[in-house]
């Protein structure tokens, strides 16, 4: 389906598929996001400039805009006293666990039976809550459900960087 625009200038129709106009607007929605995004530094300097009582720093009608402070932490690649601290406490769980290996491996073997067990019980149990009619009626459900699967269009789009 093609739609027929008129251009402000001319008086000649021009033909563009809405396919094209898709394109066309997402193309307006990444440029316009990157602007957003070149501006926000200067538009958080603005705000903590104005800010006053509460955190609204900008109102007109239909908008508001709120200066919010997240928390955010520098990683170890970033902070050489988070990266020495982190190295210490490795090389701790590194000793402890040689230390205590013998017993770690009791703790591991145990896990790993009761892990076992643990699912010999949620297999008996699902084999008491299920029988003949049970599995006849999960069937059933399941082509029903099936049956009713429609495909629903939408598009996506791709921009190229």
């Amino acid at each position: 389906m093609v739609r027929t625009l008129q251009r402000k200038a001319t008086a000649t129709p021009k033909k563009i598929s809405y396919l094209e106009l898709l394109v066309k607007y997402r193309l307006a929605i990444q440029e316009k996001e990157s602007q957003i995004e070149n501006i926000m530094p200067d538009a958080i300097v603005e705000a903590f400039e104005q800010l006053g009582g509460d955190n609204v720093v900008f109102r007109s009608k239909g908008a508001k805009i709120v200066l919010q402070q997240k928390k955010q932490y520098q990683t170890v690649r970033d902070n050489i006293t988070l990266e020495r601290i982190d190295a210490d406490i490795k090389a701790e769980e590194r000793g402890l666990a040689e230390e205590n290996r013998e017993t770690l491996g009791e703790i591991d073997l145990e896990i790993h039976l009761l892990k076992q067990k643990i699912q010999a019980l949620e297999e008996a149990k699902k084999k008491l809550l299920t029988n003949d009619r049970i599995i006849i009626l999960k069937a059933k459900f399941k082509t029903v459900y099936e049956s009713t699967m429609y495909l629903s269009p939408t598009l996506a789009v791709h921009i190229g960087k």
